[in-house]
Order: C-alpha cells, then structure tokens, then sequence
C-alpha cells in the first residue's frame, strides 16, 4: 500500500519518486528497493524517520501513506495553514459596503483554506472577521 501511494502522491505534484527521495535527504535507491518489492506483491513500511518526511513534503499523514487512514489531507496542516490566515493584520479602514474587496494575497490564502477544509469562502472570511473581533456577518 505504501509504494502505490507515494508514487500516486508523486505523479499528483507532478515530481519523479526519487526527486521526492533527494529532497528529503534520503537515500534514492530506497525508492528502487521499495519498486522491487511492491513489483513481488511485498508490504514495504520505510522507517519511521523517512515515513515523516515523506508525509510533511506531500502534507499528508503517515497514516495515510501506510493505508491505515483513508483520508488524504493531514488536519494538523490544515490547522496550521489557516492559523496563517487568520493572523493577517486588522485592516485599517472597513468599508460599511456590503461588498468587501480583498487583496490578491488575501483572496489567494482564503481559497487554500477552501481547498484545504472544505469550507466555503464565505464560512472562511466569516471565520476570520469572528477572530478579528469585526461584528459582520456573511450571508
């Protein structure tokens, strides 16, 4: 189960099996290794050191690299990747508009959290204003 998701994890980002391997500083015959034994029908499970690094370069979990989970997004990324956004600076000047222009960087970092989570951006700028403490409400 391994070896077919890290080689479907590296044809989505669209990078060669040993690239990922010289990326995170291990040893690309590994991947040779672990191709052999998939090929034979054998359970490859890497070390524990290289199962981390694999899943923080791809953002998912060991546990989905090893097939246990099912789920292909890390959550503890997800929450990491919008506690980012939710730290944007308190704008200076809000409009009383009911339309409520945003920065290309802003606009950008909220639909990574609407692919990220799911949520619809309207649920995500909702989010951010609640943190911010501005009383708006999205509808």
């Amino acid at each position: 189960m391994f070896y077919a998701r890290y080689v479907e994890l590296c044809a989505n980002k669209k990078v060669s099996p040993s690239k990922v391997a010289l990326e995170c500083s291990f040893n690309k015959g590994s991947v040779s290794v672990w191709k052999k034994k998939y090929e034979k029908g054998e359970d490859i499970k890497p070390t524990p050191e290289i199962l981390v690094k694999i899943a923080e370069y791809f953002n998912v979990s060991v546990g989905y690299l090893l097939g246990i989970e099912d789920d292909y997004i890390n959550k503890e990324v997800i929450m990491q990747k919008s506690k980012m956004v939710f730290k944007m600076p308190k704008p200076k000047e809000v409009s009383s508009s009911p339309i409520i222009r945003l920065r290309p960087e802003v606009a950008s970092r909220i639909y990574e959290i609407v692919e990220l989570t799911g949520l619809t951006p309207s649920q995500v700028i909702q989010q951010m204003l609640d943190y911010i403490g501005e009383d708006y409400e999205i509808k």
